[in-house]
């Protein structure tokens, strides 16, 4: 027999997952920064790059080597936003009872 009141129960347990899973996936942020530490980027969820800190010492490099510095910055910063992108849906897989594998 259906439990009316462990089935209301259940469902609204997983409506608030899937909207704390949106709202984290909104302000989510993945930062990184170059291996030097002079330049730090930060991208959002969709991977977009919303910030980036370039310390004055970069201005005395070669170009070639400033773009490489962001790039690497970047790719980071973006590797740590799909990181937590995946936890978060890790999380929602869960309160939605799926398992892993």
């Amino acid at each position: 027999m259906i439990d009316f009141a462990e089935t209301l129960q259940r469902a609204q347990a997983q409506r608030d997952a899937l909207d704390d899973a949106l709202s984290g996936l909104a302000t989510l942020r993945g930062r990184g920064e170059s291996a030097d530490g002079q330049i730090v980027a930060e991208v959002s969820a969709q991977g977009k790059l919303v910030a980036l800190e370039i310390a004055d010492a970069v201005t005395r490099l070669p170009a070639r080597e400033v773009s490489e510095l962001i790039l690497e910055a970047t790719n980071r910063a973006a590797a740590a936003a799909a990181e937590s992108r995946l936890a978060r849906y890790a999380e929602l897989g869960r309160a939605f009872g799926a398992t892993d594998g």
